[in-house]
């Protein structure tokens, strides 16, 4: 006797057009779901690195900011009071005229990088961008003495809150004059007149390295291994332009008469009250489904990508900054 299984049709499986079907819808959600995936991680990637853009931007106008403001500040020691004593040696690697370490004609020089070595101590700069150079001392002045404590002993030698350095270099100084010294040579000031003030002494240079991504660089006075040197920093990856205008107050009224391209410097350093900074930054790598062709106005000229750097987003950023310590010499006609 044959036994005959029946299959209720709920139980019957696919048909191959059912079968078909359900592939294809399958397939057409995990193509919505991955084209969503790399839609969501392209424009996160973006956002990213948009703000890593602006971020970079901000700190590097920081970093600018403070020092231009801070340019000139000797303390109370007038610039042309200050003498440099005989055991300042030599520094390695000093650049020339206006922007030597020791060279107090002006606290505050712009230059254009126009040839391989500019100011006879750059010779990995960015061709057409600006140098700015900044002299002044650092806010954390060293005493003889607690100055809040009038019972204290004065004895000229400088010890608070801390002893200096022996191989930095300070402004040991007052209103009556000044010298920069080795911290081990700091002289002792003479007994009677005014005390003086120890103030940590600083030069820096900044500029665009040409390095494979170019990068905000600044050269500051060091000792390092057996003498002075003007050392390099990296600050910022991906500024590719410096561009800088100088402002001038012609008739000490307070307020600028105009901001003029260092094509054509000024007669007097000293006379420049406020800087105009330019600041073109980039990402550090490409993005090849980004093209920017834009057009960027800057001071050293307009600057347009070329066919193999339009992968890059750009940030173009620009600020105004007084120069707080000349401005207030010249109004005391110092």
């Amino acid at each position: 006797m044959d036994i005959i299984f029946r299959i209720p049709k709920s139980q019957n499986g696919f048909s191959l057009i059912e079968l078909m079907i359900a592939t294809l819808l399958g397939i057409m959600l995990t193509f919505g779901a991955t084209s969503i995936y790399v839609k969501n991680t392209r424009d996160a990637r973006e956002i990213e690195n948009a703000s890593l853009l602006s971020e970079n931007g901000r700190f590097a106008l920081q970093i600018l900011t403070k020092s231009i403001r801070h340019a000139g500040f000797f303390g109370s020691t007038n610039q042309a009071d200050i003498s440099i004593d005989g055991s300042l040696s030599e520094v390695a690697g000093d650049c020339k005229g206006s922007a030597s370490a020791f060279d107090f004609s002006t606290a505050i020089y712009v230059e254009k990088i126009s040839s391989e070595v500019s100011l006879d101590c750059i010779n990995d700069g960015v061709t057409n961008t600006h140098i700015l150079v900044i002299k002044r001392v650092i806010s954390k002045p060293l005493f003889d003495s607690d100055p809040e404590d009038k019972s204290a002993a004065a004895d000229g030698i400088f010890s608070f809150p801390s002893s200096p350095e022996d191989k930095k270099v300070y402004l040991a100084g007052n209103r009556e004059s000044g010298v920069l010294a080795f911290g081990s040579e700091i002289p002792i000031y003479p007994a009677g007149g005014e005390e003086r003030v120890a103030w940590p002494y600083q030069v820096e240079i900044y500029y665009i390295r040409d390095l494979e991504i170019p990068t905000l660089t600044r050269k500051v006075l060091t000792w390092k291994d057996s003498g002075l040197i003007l050392d390099n920093e990296d600050l910022i990856e991906g500024v590719e332009n410096l561009a800088i205008k100088i402002g001038m107050d012609s008739d000490l009224d307070g307020n600028i008469d105009i901001f003029e391209n260092i094509e054509m410097p000024p007669a007097d350093w000293n006379a420049v009250e406020a800087l105009e900074i330019y600041l073109l930054l980039r990402n550090a790598y490409p993005d090849e489904n980004y093209i920017n062709s834009k057009t960027y106005s800057l001071p050293n000229g307009d600057f347009t990508p070329s066919l193999n750097q339009q992968h890059y987003r750009r940030l173009l950023l620009r600020s105004t900054i007084s120069i707080r310590n000349v401005k207030l010499n010249r109004r005391a006609g110092v």
